[in-house]
């Protein structure tokens, strides 16, 4: 168990015949052998940098002794907890700014490189926030593609604990309407950019996500690209007294083609 953006330790407390060997294996969720991880040879395992995308991951050890007795230990199941992430992260009383997590990201690896297409969908899982139209949210995919999720959206309604996923094949958002129906929680919406937003801000040293006029709103600009690589979450809230929260973090979902 780790913590979003931390390192996960596997260990083991056997007491036996020294010297002891120890050989790892691993299997991440979209796979169905077991892969001896190379050069894990310690008493314990890691696995640096935890995301949604390694959650699940299976992880078991072999251990022998000097005698030729040994014996497996696992599997034990790798559980990412989702980091609590403030809107904005400075002024939480209700001023404008980043989110505490600018960007958030996912490092997606082991996917195929050799595809036609690729449907993406995005997921915000526990949103909450006083104000829904002050955010802006924008996805950036390895290739540097950048897509506005959702701007300008919810009016002056609030929007408590909600799960937003957002895939091109759904109608957009109403821009005036609540986020989220009466007594609902989790809602499907093609992305908008009501907003209209051309820019959003740098922080410290970090390259701003820039983009030359209105940021696309259509996830179809990434059905060619090789899903592999960091993507980039950035949520902005850009109008004072209103505040909120994501309880449980983000995700991606691949259909490849």
């Amino acid at each position: 168990m780790a913590e979003e953006g931390r390192d996960a330790m596997f260990w083991t407390e056997l007491v036996g015949v020294e010297p002891m060997s120890y050989r790892w294996f691993m299997a991440y969720p979209w796979e169905t052998n077991w892969v001896e991880v190379v050069n894990a040879t310690n008493w314990y395992f890691e696995i640096t940098n935890v995301d949604s995308w390694v959650a699940g991951t299976a992880v078991m050890v072999f251990v022998s002794n000097c005698n030729g007795e040994s014996v497996w230990l696992g599997p034990s199941e790798l559980i990412v907890l989702p980091k609590l992430v403030y809107i904005p992260a400075t002024n939480y009383a209700g001023g404008a700014g980043t989110a505490s997590g600018y960007p958030m990201t996912i490092n997606v690896f082991g996917m195929p490189t050799n595809i036609n297409r690729v449907s993406v969908t995005v997921t915000l899982w526990g949103l909450t926030h006083d104000r829904s139209a002050d955010l802006s949210i924008l996805l950036v995919s390895p290739s540097g593609k950048q897509i506005m999720l959702m701007s300008n959206v919810g009016w002056t309604n609030r929007v408590a604990n909600g799960s937003i996923t957002f895939d091109q094949s759904w109608p957009p958002p109403n821009q005036s309407g609540p986020l989220l129906p009466p007594n609902g929680y989790y809602v499907i919406y093609r992305p908008s950019n009501y907003g209209q937003v051309t820019q959003m801000p740098q922080v410290g040293s970090d390259p701003p996500p820039t983009h030359a006029g209105v940021y696309s709103a259509n996830l179809l600009d990434l059905q060619y690209d090789d899903p592999n690589g960091c993507w980039r979450l950035y949520i902005y809230d850009d109008v004072s007294g209103a505040k909120g929260h994501l309880d449980s973090s983000w995700e991606l979902n691949f259909i490849i083609e």
